[in-house]
């Protein structure tokens, strides 16, 4: 009886002794890099980049959730953005991108251009382009041309004469004729666009910090910005262009808007 006591007793010790064992390898990485990050202290630096110019841009046409790949011109001046990046001796520790396949090439091209290939691209839906509903594809001045008679204006060039030619307007507008029930209202791009930037940058603190890629479209950064500082935002982005923010504390810090300095060779 005592023998089998004792053989039990050392079975137990022996369990206790390969858990405390396991748990002390996963354990172990995770309190490293979390002291890691204390001793590194790094900023948050976030890299809001417009995708590279489209077949769609290119002709004028409306492109929200629908897609179309970069032009020639577009691959050259991506490839320009990644020279200025490397010129500036930026490299990003963790890289994003909306869904579509504009912001998922024009990443591509940014991070081959930085010899790094290998850093994982995670997609969110969140940070997709705004959607047009019926007017996907459609060109764009006919679009903005039915929003403004909608409005109660006469065309459109007296909708940008009034002084009211606003992003919410023009986005509420096109949801207001939309007949897919698709389109969406500003109030929806700002707050999914708001809650993915969040998500990454919080992802990103918690990890220690560092330089992040967003990569993302014009209408719907245009959204996320509109309350998020107190500088001008402007009412459209070039194609390629940085919008560079900083998240620290619980807060983001705007630093520059459309950016097209890093374009310069």
């Amino acid at each position: 009886m005592k023998l089998k006591q004792i053989i039990s007793i050392f079975i137990m010790l022996s369990c206790v002794f390969l858990v405390g064992g396991c748990a002390g390898k996963t354990e172990v990485p995770e309190m490293r890099q979390e002291k890691a990050a204390e001793k590194t202290g790094k900023d948050t630096m976030i890299y809001v980049v417009r995708h590279g110019k489209t077949m769609l841009n290119e002709a004028k046409r409306a492109q929200g959730w629908a897609d179309a790949p970069l032009t020639d011109e577009g691959v050259k001046v991506t490839k320009k953005l990644a020279h200025g990046f490397k010129k500036r001796g930026i490299e990003f520790d963790y890289a994003y991108s909306s869904d579509l396949g504009r912001t998922r090439q024009t990443t591509g091209i940014i991070l081959k251009g930085l010899g790094q290939s290998e850093l994982p691209l995670r997609e969110q839906q969140g940070l997709r382009e705004v959607c047009f509903g019926t007017y996907e594809g459609e060109k764009f001045s006919k679009m903005m041309e039915d929003v403004s008679r909608n409005l109660g204006y006469e065309n459109l060039k007296q909708f940008k004469q009034s002084g009211t030619y606003h992003i919410r307007k023009r986005i509420d507008g096109v949801k207001s004729l939309d007949k897919t029930g698709y389109a969406e209202s500003f109030k929806a791009v700002k707050a999914r666009m708001q809650k993915s930037l969040r998500s990454i940058a919080e992802d990103t603190e918690k990890k220690g910090g560092g330089n992040v890629l967003v990569v993302s479209h014009g209408m719907a950064i245009i959204t996320m910005l509109s309350d998020m500082t107190e500088q001008k935002v402007p009412g459209h982005l070039e194609n390629s262009s940085v919008t560079k923010i900083i998240y620290k504390d619980g807060k983001f810090h705007v630093q520059s808007i459309g950016d097209t300095a890093y374009l310069e060779q």
